[in-house]
């Protein structure tokens, strides 16, 4: 088959796959934009894939040289095991299973180093402004399970309330008492206000957090959000309905 022939059909095949990701930026140029920051350009040769490599350039600033090795690594290695053949699915999966790894190991950190943060910091006795919360210590949170959706990954964490003292603001969180105020998700925590009303659950905080993979989920996103709000909150008994 003819190069050029060949070319245009895998292209046709991985734009109906990746229509988030793949954009075409010329006759015989693509791009391949993983996260906000993470791009790979790809150039299609004449003579590819019969006989000559894609020729690619990797743009990451938020990669560590250590990691931009690895999927210049894995690139090289894919094509190698596939000389001849079509390699820009092959590479396409690569890269993106790769960043998960970085992403799940990234996500771990951090919810470790928040549940340790919280576990440990306590108010220490004092003069204060607000009498009553003398050696008051921040609450236990509890977290729920990471939740997938096309590399969007979101988790709930719980903690119970009982002085106003003890409500820390969180960035890019959706944090909901008895009030509305989104960050980060426009409509999220109005819905989660209306959920956990109807749920009965009171002194009670539900935090929902979003690591966004980059491919747009439209509405799942609340729905993913509400359903993560109602489990965290029914696992421990809060939901006065069941």
């Amino acid at each position: 088959m003819n190069d050029r022939i060949s070319q245009k059909e895998e292209l046709e095949v991985l734009e109906s796959i990746y229509p988030d990701i793949l954009y075409v930026e010329g006759e015989h140029k693509i791009s391949l934009r993983f996260r906000a920051d993470i791009k790979l350009s790809i150039f299609l040769p004449d003579r590819y894939p019969s006989e000559e490599p894609p020729i690619y350039e990797l743009s990451g600033p938020s990669l560590k040289a250590q990691e931009r090795m690895c999927i210049q690594n894995v690139l090289n290695d894919s094509y190698a095991a596939n000389i001849g053949m079509p390699v820009l699915f092959t590479w396409i999966t690569a890269i993106s299973d790769y960043l998960e790894v970085i992403l799940f190991a990234t996500l771990n950190k951090e919810v470790q180093e928040f549940a340790t943060e919280s576990d440990s910091i306590v108010l220490v006795s004092g003069n204060t402004k607000n009498a009553g919360i003398n050696d008051l210590s921040l609450p236990e949170i509890k977290h729920g399970k990471v939740f997938t959706d096309r590399k969007s990954h979101f988790q709930a964490h719980l903690a119970r309330i009982h002085h106003k003292e003890q409500y820390c603001n969180a960035s890019h969180f959706y944090p909901r008492q008895h009030d509305c105020e989104d960050d980060g998700e426009t409509g999220a925590s109005s819905r989660m206000l209306e959920l956990l009303n109807k749920m009965g659950a009171e002194n009670v905080m539900v935090v929902v957090t979003r690591w966004y993979g980059g491919i747009h989920l439209g509405p799942d996103r609340f729905r993913i959000i509400n359903n993560l709000t109602r489990e965290i909150v029914a696992e421990h008994g809060l939901d006065i309905r069941l």
